[in-house]
């Protein structure tokens, strides 16, 4: 199992229960996945970037009678946290790619008692612009940075179908 050994704390978000990883098992997480497979790449990605940016989480979540297990990333914002889905949009004034983290995707909220309100609350968040010239993203960001020129190869990787951010 991936998870052997790595360590995880509760938390709620949107009265949902989130098993969030310990910035300390993040690594551990990040090795132990298998990359062969997109769901272990799209995984290990997180992982990675999670390490990069104590400003998020990583967390785990089981959704409906199915029990299926889904990871997410939440962004920890003034308002409390949020969940998000990653995104890395090119800028359609200046060119630049940047990471972005949208919490205007519906997927985010599946399973959720209050799953509309949350989805509409998401909506209502003060959104970021273009770190590089200031322009508004065609997605709606509560977080941006410009993507380094070393993260770009891994980049091509999800964008050529081989994983997903």
């Amino acid at each position: 199992m991936v998870t052997a050994g790595v360590r995880f704390r509760d938390e709620f978000v949107d009265g949902e229960s989130l098993r969030v990883v310990e910035r300390d098992s993040l690594a551990q997480l990040h090795r132990a996945v298998p990359v062969s497979e997109q769901y272990g790449r799209s995984l290990s990605l997180r992982a990675a970037f999670v390490e990069r940016h104590p400003e998020f989480w990583l967390a785990r979540r089981v959704v409906g009678p199915t029990r299926f297990v889904d990871w997410l990333l939440v962004l920890l914002t003034a308002g409390g946290p949020q969940r998000v889905q990653l995104e890395y949009p090119v800028c359609v004034r200046c060119g630049v790619r940047s990471a972005i983290a949208n919490p205007t995707v519906q997927d985010l909220y599946i399973g959720l008692p209050n799953a509309r309100d949350a989805y509409l609350r998401s909506w209502t968040l003060p959104v970021v612009p273009c770190p590089n010239c200031g322009s508004p993203f065609e997605r709606n960001a509560i977080w941006a940075e410009r993507v380094p020129d070393d993260v770009l190869p891994t980049l091509a990787y999800v964008r050529q179908g081989r994983g997903s951010s």
